[in-house]
């Protein structure tokens, strides 16, 4: 089970920059709309949060049902990542000073996740899951990856990650 749980994270890692539900009432004192001063810290703050705890929700999937739930869940906040993205390229462009700090913890982010993936490939290979459940929540997270809702995310990353220079 867990050696599935690796092979989505790593699938579906490009939009776990991106998401969960968790931060619903800190958007709401950041000025999620840009009622307040949005500030690149803001918003890479709110936006690395989700990340991580989008990797977290979903490397805890055990079943098609919480799978079907975390697909649920990135539907919801696809409007809010998108928000995230507009108040991102609303700022003016960021000094190379703060694009080397969201870099740096971009990278610290993606050092923690991997090395999550990488114990939970080790438990994988000690409780493989049956192959009907494998499956099952391969079905579910394809859901995530493909069609338009797949384009969107890849947009959003995409999109962030040129505000910010993460892909060289």
């Amino acid at each position: 089970m867990k050696i599935l749980k690796v092979l989505t994270a790593c699938l579906v890692l490009p939009f776990a920059f991106v998401a969960c539900d968790k931060k619903e009432d800190q958007e709401a004192s950041n000025g999620g709309s840009a009622d307040k001063a949005d500030t690149h810290e803001i918003i890479t703050k709110e936006y690395f949060g989700y990340m991580e705890d989008t990797m977290g929700v979903m490397l805890s999937i055990d079943s098609a049902e919480e799978a079907a739930a975390f697909v649920a869940k990135m539907t919801e906040l696809q409007p809010k990542l998108e928000a995230i993205l507009e108040r991102a390229k609303a700022l003016p462009e960021p000094t190379d000073e703060q694009k080397a700090a969201v870099k740096a913890t971009h990278e610290e982010i993606e050092k923690r996740m991997m090395a999550k993936m990488m114990e939970l490939g080790k438990e994988t290979v000690a409780n493989p899951p049956s192959p009907e459940v494998a499956e099952a929540i391969g079905e579910e997270m394809k859901k995530v990856m493909s069609g338009e809702f797949g384009d969107k995310m890849n947009a959003i990353t995409d999109g962030v990650d040129a505000v910010y220079g993460l892909k060289e």
